[in-house]
């Protein structure tokens, strides 16, 4: 991620899911904005039962990999795209995660598997540059692996560009 490392986030009170098929949840939150973009977390649980073959290896794969030519993901990859208001879409399927018009980049994140409950679960951060125009963002996942169909959840870019004008450098903060 690139996120401005002297500079504390604004906040976005925010999260959104997406309808999944049974056995499977996914989502975003934990909004964070700067001047230069937007971090947020990732969110995808499945129960293994679910997943041909009970897909823990190939989840963790599909969660991860970045692919370099667009339109060559396998179906065990998880498709995420990001559109503005203006026409600018950005997809995790661009190659390295950028276009002409904007970053998506995977960061940290983490997951787990297996027993009390079968789930495998993965928590990704991502980096997303630059701050949405005014209007609807639209944020889609698709999963062809998992059974999920391509899915659409909408933030209002307000929010997210208000959040980032509080922003506040690390100099400027007391105790």
């Amino acid at each position: 991620m690139v996120e401005p490392r002297t500079l504390l986030p604004g906040v976005i009170p925010l999260t959104l899911r997406w309808e999944t098929p049974p056995g499977l949840l996914a989502g975003l939150d934990s909004f964070r904005a700067w001047p230069s973009g937007l971090a947020f977390f990732f969110v995808i649980a499945a129960r293994t039962a679910t997943l041909p073959d009970g897909g823990a290896q190939v989840f963790e794969r599909g969660m991860t990999v970045e692919w370099r030519e667009p339109g060559t993901a396998p179906p065990e990859c998880v498709r995420f795209t990001v559109t503005f208001s203006d026409g600018t879409t950005i997809s995790n399927l661009d190659a390295h995660g950028t276009n002409l018009r904007g970053v998506l980049q995977i960061g940290n994140g983490g997951g787990s598997a297996g027993p009390p409950d079968d789930w495998v679960r993965a928590d990704l951060g991502w980096w997303l540059s630059p701050l949405p125009p005014p209007g609807d963002v639209v944020f889609s996942v698709e999963w062809p692996y998992a059974g999920l169909v391509r899915t659409e959840a909408r933030a209002d870019a307000r929010a997210l560009r208000e959040a980032a004008s509080r922003a506040q450098p690390l100099s400027e903060l007391t105790c």
